[in-house]
């Protein structure tokens, strides 16, 4: 596949995630008691995961295109409880809630970073992965204020060095190009 051919993937993803992202909203703002957040991965984070990705020894031998299909974030949402002892409860409320509606939406996987003290960043919160009819995986994370704001400030750190070696060849291929110019 070339990056023309992936751009216009990544760019159909978004489009159809701008179109599905109200639906959800209007599902998870059905749960009381939660705030919710969210955001659409911009082409961009999309293109660097797909290049961070094809260096992983299980993503081995897949084109661009079938690792973008492994991305399962394009769709970010976010809910605040009160209380993170409340999380799991939310967390199954809201995978019940989704399903139901959503017939085709199957959680494809859950990470709990709460039972695991929050790992590296301390940040504890549970992530809930669904991949639904439409081709647009969506992740939901669960935390409360207090792991919110930890999230926020170590995630961009977190992002430069998970990121840093895909971002620096990005700008290396854009001076180039603009060089060829």
């Amino acid at each position: 596949m070339d990056t023309i051919e992936l751009i216009r993937e990544i760019e159909e993803k978004i489009r159809k995630a701008e179109e599905y992202l109200p639906v959800l909203i209007e599902t998870l703002q059905k749960q009381e008691g939660i705030k919710l957040t969210y955001r659409i991965k911009d082409k961009e984070r999309i293109l660097e995961k797909v290049m961070l990705f094809s260096n992983y020894s299980n993503f081995q031998g897949m084109d661009e295109g079938q690792i973008l299909n492994e991305i399962k974030d394009i769709i970010g949402l976010t809910v605040v409880v009160d209380n993170l002892d409340d999380s799991f409860e939310v967390a199954d409320k809201i995978k019940s809630m989704v399903e139901e509606e959503r017939e085709l939406v199957k959680l494809k996987k859950g990470i709990d970073h709460i039972s695991d003290n929050g790992g590296p960043t301390g940040y504890k919160g549970l992530l809930l992965q669904f991949d639904s009819e439409e081709g647009v995986p969506f992740e939901v994370q669960v935390t409360d204020k207090e792991n919110l704001t930890v999230r926020e400030a170590t995630h961009e750190e977190f992002e430069k060095i998970k990121y840093g070696k895909v971002r620096n060849l990005l700008e290396i291929h854009e001076t180039e190009d603009r060089d060829k110019e």
